[in-house]
């Protein structure tokens, strides 16, 4: 009896142990089986990603060549808006930062009014600036919320700062290059070594970060689709302070459409506010236009774009000009490609000529509707570029177009064509440095064509009401070639505006 009460346990046990070892091995194998399909999945999108054709600054080949092949940064150009900075004289009460420092310590320094300097690694700029804007990633409610999101953000990023040494560097171990800094505060950095100090200036985070993006940019170029070779043998470099995105398209097209629609190509023509000089390039490549002056009212841009003509041998008039104010003569046909969005409102902070690239004031499109038939010949066409990005998103109330023309003072009737088309999937929002305002509709690209009707006091400039009579066509989306022409059946009909 005292072997069989031996026995009991001794088996029980026994079998314990094998349960125990099988259920091991049965989820080992199953861990192993699963590890093999999800590497045979990564295997798989990393072909399907090779196979994919790709466009723009992520073909990690043509970059590479694009680099190779990029003009150095110019040295100090006079003249040209740049940002503001913090000498050692200012930096009274400044927190010190290097890698021992508590980050969160400095996030709670900087929300309370403080200002903190990085000298240390390149890192510790980006982990501190990623803590410090976390509260404010979370999605705005509406756009009154994004707007207040986006003016913290330039608040405490500007109380963070980073140092530039005398080579014209970011002083930071591991900072990534920032060539324009010398072309930029050259004057600055020359002071500097003639007085001996340790470092030129110091600048806010966020001013840093442009400026490496923006060199990113330079040295691997931008590529537009319809400006590859042969049209352009190389991709379009943008000087700091210029917008400039592959993304989206829909409104160049549209323009692309527009021209090779037309039974004769006007002589004279304005890209205004050229920015990168993308209109110019398809006007004068694509559309062979015999003649075509570019203005912006931002040195950066006008001296990018004089510089970006010269490289592709283009003979390009580029004048520094508010809207029609420095410009000589008139035009067959005027271009303008402004910002999609209203300047913001609920900050204070300064605002130069680098801010016309992202935002519109309040009254450009007044200013641009009394200007134009002073520059337009008779049977001239002036095309907008422009989306119903700020309506839709909730930034303003009205088109600004609307809104513009019904304050316009001029006595000259203009009639109104739109065509819209929706973004692709690729390219629904235009980059704004913005945050989302909750969910909105999809914007679309729109082409506005206006044409002078009446000359002053012959005709009535239309009145607020007569707004509703626009002609407008609604073309497909994105997927349509950019060679395809709009027919009757993408069209919805309305009237012409002034008629």
């Amino acid at each position: 009896m005292a072997w069989v009460s031996l026995r009991g346990p001794w088996l029980r046990g026994l079998l314990a142990v094998f349960v125990a070892s099988r259920a091991f091995c049965w989820a080992s194998s199953r861990t192993s089986r699963s590890r093999e399909r999800a590497q045979g999945d990564r295997a798989k999108s990393a072909k399907r990603r090779l196979a994919r054709p790709r466009s723009g600054p992520h073909k990690s080949g043509v970059v590479a060549e694009a680099r190779r092949l990029a003009p150095p940064a110019p040295s100090f150009v006079p003249g040209l808006v740049r940002p503001g900075v913090v000498h050692a004289d200012d930096l009274e009460d400044v927190m010190v930062v290097d890698e021992g420092s508590d980050f969160e310590e400095v996030a709670r320094w900087v929300r309370a009014g403080g200002r903190a300097l990085v000298v240390g690694h390149w890192r510790d700029l980006e982990q501190c600036r990623a803590g410090l804007l976390k509260p404010l990633r979370e999605e705005a409610a509406n756009a009154q919320e994004a707007e207040e999101h986006r003016a913290q953000k330039k608040q405490l990023s500007d109380r963070l700062l980073g140092p530039v040494g005398l080579q014209g560097q970011i002083a930071l171990q591991g900072a990534p290059p920032a060539e324009f800094l010398q072309s930029l505060y050259g004057d600055l950095i020359e002071d500097a070594k003639r007085e001996g100090r340790a470092s030129a200036f110091a600048l806010p985070s966020g001013v840093l970060m442009g400026l490496v993006n923006a060199w990113q940019y330079f040295q691997g170029g931008v590529r537009f689709p319809f400006l590859k070779s042969p049209v352009l043998s190389g991709p379009v470099r943008p000087f700091y302070g210029v917008y400039a995105s592959p993304r989206p398209l829909a409104h160049f097209d549209l323009l692309i459409e527009w021209l090779q629609n037309r039974s004769s190509q006007p002589k004279r023509a304005l890209d205004l506010g050229t920015g990168c000089g993308v209109v110019t390039l398809i006007l004068q490549r694509i559309a062979c236009v015999e003649e075509v002056v570019a203005s912006d009212i931002s040195p950066n841009a006008v001296y990018g774009a004089t510089e970006e003509f010269k490289r592709h041998g283009l003979g390009v008039e580029v004048v520094c000009s508010d809207l029609f104010c420095e410009l000589k003569g008139s035009f067959d046909l005027v271009v303008f490609n402004p910002p999609w969005l209203p300047l913001p409102k609920v900050d204070n902070e300064p605002r130069t000529a680098l801010d016309g690239g992202n935002f519109y004031p309040e009254d450009l499109f007044r200013r641009f509707f009394d200007g134009l038939p002073e520059v337009l010949t008779p049977g001239g066409r002036a095309l907008l570029l422009f989306s119903n990005h700020a309506v839709s998103r909730g930034y303003v109330k009205e088109h600004p177009f609307r809104a513009a023309l019904a304050r316009s003072t001029s006595k000259t009737a203009l009639a109104a064509d739109v065509v819209t088309r929706e973004f692709n999937s690729q390219g629904r929002r235009r980059r704004s440095g913005r945050p989302q305002a909750g969910e909105i509709d999809e914007p679309c690209a729109e082409l506005w064509e206006f044409r002078l009707v009446s000359q002053a006091g012959q005709k009535k400039r239309p009145s607020h009401d007569s707004w509703g009579h626009v002609r407008t066509f609604a073309t497909q989306s994105s997927q349509r070639s950019r060679h395809d022409r709009p027919n009757e059946a993408d069209m919805v009909l309305a009237c012409r505006l002034g008629e």
